[in-house]
C-alpha cells in the first residue's frame, strides 16, 4: 500500500507536467500546416475570424532601478471570411499621467498568406490620443485577405503596478488556445 502524502504528491507532480506541456510557448512566425488549412472553426461555424493562439506573461522586473510591471503578449488570428477583416486593425492602449508613461516595446505584425509574409511596418503604427490619460497604438495589418493569418505580439512595461489587468479567455471571437 502506497502512503496518502506519496499519492498526492504523485498526482501533483503528474497534473504540473501537463500544465507545462499545455503552455507551450509558440515562437512569433511558426504557422502550423493544420492552421493554414483551417477555412471553418466547427465549434462555430457563423464565425468570421478566430484566435488560433494567444499568450499572455506578465511579471516584475527591476528596469533603471524601478519595479516595472512587464506584460508580454502574442496572438495568431485566423480571418475565415470578409467580414472577419475587422480583426486586421489592432488598437493597444496605453497609459500616462503628467510624470510617468507605459511603454509598448518589441512590437511586431505579420500577414501570413500562404508563405507569403507581409510586414506592418513601423511607419505604419500609429498613437492616437483618447483621453487625457489614455492613448491607443494602432495599425492595420497589410494585404489581408480569407484565409490571411495574422499575427502580432509587442511587450507592454508599465510603472503602475494597478494595470495588472485580467484576462479575456473569450471575446467576439471565438479562441482555440488562450
Amino acid at each position: 500500500m502506497i502512503p496518502r502524502p506519496r499519492i498526492a504528491l504523485s498526482f501533483l507532480s503528474l497534473f504540473s507536467v501537463l500544465v507545462c506541456i499545455g503552455q507551450r510557448k509558440v515562437p512569433f512566425g511558426e504557422i502550423l500546416l493544420k492552421e493554414r488549412q483551417l477555412t471553418q472553426y466547427k465549434k462555430d461555424t457563423t464565425a468570421h475570424a478566430v484566435v488560433l493562439y494567444e499568450r499572455g506573461d506578465n511579471y516584475f522586473k527591476i528596469i533603471d532601478r524601478n519595479i516595472r510591471l512587464v506584460k508580454e503578449y502574442h496572438v495568431k488570428i485566423k480571418i475565415l471570411d470578409r467580414e472577419g477583416f475587422d480583426e486586421g486593425t489592432v488598437e493597444i492602449p496605453w497609459y500616462h499621467n503628467n510624470s510617468l508613461a507605459e511603454k509598448i516595446t518589441q512590437l511586431k505584425a505579420v500577414t501570413h498568406n500562404g508563405t507569403q509574409q507581409y510586414n506592418v511596418l513601423p511607419s505604419e503604427i500609429f498613437d492616437k490620443d483618447v483621453s487625457e490619460r489614455w492613448t491607443v497604438k494602432s495599425f492595420t495589418f497589410p494585404k489581408m485577405e480569407v484565409g490571411s493569418i495574422l499575427e502580432y505580439a509587442y511587450t507592454l512595461v508599465t510603472p503602475f503596478h494597478f494595470n495588472f489587468n485580467g484576462w479575456d479567455f473569450q471575446t467576439s471571437i471565438p479562441k482555440v488556445h488562450s
